[in-house]
């Protein structure tokens, strides 16, 4: 049962970097963009707002799945059944 909680628990750690990540390199892409249009700073912040909501997006998906399956174990009798 601690082993699938710290599955769980470094699913949810790598979910959050993912969020991080989209919004760091979309944002770069954005950047870079901005240099080479003279645009700055629309495709920055174009590029920061998509990353942001993508790596949202992604980190509820991953928290929603990771409760269904806790939910699902628990159902099983596989969570433990203790006090909680």
């Amino acid at each position: 049962m601690a082993e699938e909680d710290r599955r769980r628990l470094w699913a949810l750690a790598g979910s959050g970097l993912e969020f991080g990540l989209a919004a760091v390199v979309l944002a770069g892409v954005g950047f870079w963009l901005d240099g080479h249009w003279g645009t700055r700073p629309l495709w920055s912040m174009t590029g920061l707002v998509v990353g942001v909501m993508g790596g949202l997006y992604l980190l509820v998906k991953k928290a929603i799945a990771l409760n269904q399956e806790a939910e699902r174990d628990r159902r099983h009798g596989e969570g433990g059944g203790g006090d909680g």
